[in-house]
């Protein structure tokens, strides 16, 4: 199975079995993308999310926006992931989520995730793996 992944440190990049996938210029995919992966645990109002990414525009352009931006979206990534199980974007009316069933690996819920477990432990109560981890 092709595992996604999303480098949002540093430069924003995204690979799928190791090779780099272009076509991703569009600042506001970027941005719409970064936050669902981000905050991964949760469905999201459209709403809400207009709102973040439109802000100064008026309800009728940011709902065309994102319409057009969530096209974009599954567009592009159901060109990558033809099995619908492994769908990037779950959209159920007006939520949307990143589908915990599809294989994505993003850097920042890994840095999350590792930061979580290591939490409160003093530097030389660390595992030689945690460590390991966190130096990744």
């Amino acid at each position: 199975m092709a595992v996604l992944r999303v480098h949002l440190f540093r430069d924003f990049s995204i690979e799928l079995d190791g090779a780099g996938l272009s076509g991703l210029e569009n600042r506001k995919f970027k941005e719409l993308l970064a936050f669902l992966l981000v905050y991964h645990a949760r469905p999201h109002r459209r709403e809400a999310l207009m709102n973040l990414l439109w802000k100064d525009a008026s309800a009728e352009k940011s709902r065309r926006n994102m319409r057009q931006l969530l096209w974009q979206l599954q567009h592009y990534f159901d060109f990558w992931f033809v099995d619908p199980a492994q769908r990037l974007l779950l959209v159920e009316g007006e939520w949307l989520r990143v589908n915990p069933q599809a294989a994505i690996w993003c850097d920042v819920s890994h840095f999350l995730a590792v930061y979580r477990r290591v939490q409160g432990q003093e530097g030389y109560e660390l595992t030689h793996q945690l460590a390991q981890e966190l130096r990744e």
